[in-house]
């Protein structure tokens, strides 16, 4: 699978032919769902568009020059987020969420 496409391609309504949708019935034991680098912005789509009952748990990062998500052109960029801050972010953002499902 390319880099980057994991969690877009798992999450949408009408995945790729190589992988599999997270089945519906699976949605209440999803906490929270981040994603860096989604490709599946340069669609003109977000996880709000392709997934209603993950836009409310989803946490997207797209870091600015990003070709995979943002179109721009610095592959490193693209792989920023282990620096950048957005990890940190990202994995707040999880924790919060699991942390409201346990109250």
């Amino acid at each position: 699978m390319p880099l980057g496409q994991g969690a877009a391609i798992r999450i949408r309504r009408a995945p790729r032919a190589d992988a599999t949708a997270i089945p519906e019935s699976l949605a209440p034991r999803v906490a929270a769902v981040v994603t860096f680098g989604n490709p599946i912005r340069l669609t003109g789509q977000s996880i709000d568009s392709t997934s209603p009952t993950y836009a409310p748990k989803r946490d997207d990062f797209c870091a600015s020059g990003d070709p995979v998500c943002g179109g721009g052109v610095s592959g490193d960029s693209h792989i920023a987020y282990l620096t950048n801050g957005d990890t940190d972010k990202g994995a707040r953002f999880a924790a919060e969420h699991v942390l409201a499902l346990k109250n």
